[in-house]
């Protein structure tokens, strides 16, 4: 299966049509002064940053043949770190793209078991040869031996907490508590030879109401229940989908 630009340009088209559960009535419900407040101060820019490099640091550099992109850009998510470029959000909680849609690439892969501690992810296949499972936070995915087909494998980050959350008129990005600001999905790759290793994509949100991302390896530790969670069963496509 190529990765030919039809098929990237029907992928991003059936996306677009996503975006609008976000768009929601927000920036109505805000007043116009606090336009003024998005100039925020200089500490909190600089606690920002402090976070970031933490998470440059709990994601040490790997030699792993295991890479993730960020679908529509295909921007690489590297250990260090970097400002996503594929969507945005605002203080009114309306969301611009995709904050956090990605999709693996490297050696056959057997399977994959994702576990999201504070927020939802979603699995979309575009092959629609494996099952998926809704808005949910821990499930495990096949993948097989066909690597040209990781690329119709997709990951969505979906903040819908963070979303409800900032359309409280009194709520900005800098009021949010930090489980409605940074979240981790934990990866649990299954070789096909047999091997294992654990990743993690660690996500965050600016001030500025854009999104910093990092891909790296992750140490299940003993606190980690979200991990532990059971896995979401798979839902029938006509569910999803709806028939035809």
């Amino acid at each position: 299966m190529k990765r030919d630009e039809t098929r990237r340009k029907q992928i991003s088209q059936a996306l677009n049509l996503l975006e609008d559960r976000y768009l929601m009535e927000g920036e109505e419900r805000r007043p116009a002064e606090q336009k003024a407040a998005g100039r925020r101060r200089r500490y909190g820019l600089a606690a920002c940053f402090c976070a970031l490099a933490a998470l440059a640091l709990f994601f040490p550099p790997s030699a792993s043949t295991v890479a993730a992109y960020a679908q529509g850009t295909d921007q690489r998510l590297t250990a260090a770190g970097a400002v996503l470029r594929a969507g945005s959000i605002t203080n009114q909680g309306s969301m611009k793209g995709k904050p956090l849609m990605f999709y693996l690439s490297g050696p056959p892969i057997r399977q994959v078991r994702f576990s999201c501690k504070n927020q939802k992810i979603n699995f979309m296949d575009w092959t629609e040869t494996r099952p998926e499972f809704g808005d949910a936070q821990n499930f495990t995915v096949p993948y097989g031996p066909d690597t040209e087909q990781y690329y119709y494998l997709l990951v969505d980050w979906v903040p819908d907490q963070t979303v409800q959350a900032l359309h409280d008129p009194d709520t900005r990005i800098a009021d949010l508590p930090p489980e409605l600001r940074e979240d981790i999905i934990v990866l649990e790759i299954q070789f096909a030879d047999g091997s294992q290793e654990v990743k993690a994509v660690a996500v965050q949100l600016t001030e500025k109401g854009e999104f910093f991302a990092s891909f790296g390896e992750y140490q299940i530790a003993e606190g980690d229940d979200f991990v532990r969670r059971p896995d979401a069963e798979p839902i029938p496509r006509e569910i999803l989908y709806g028939a035809g």
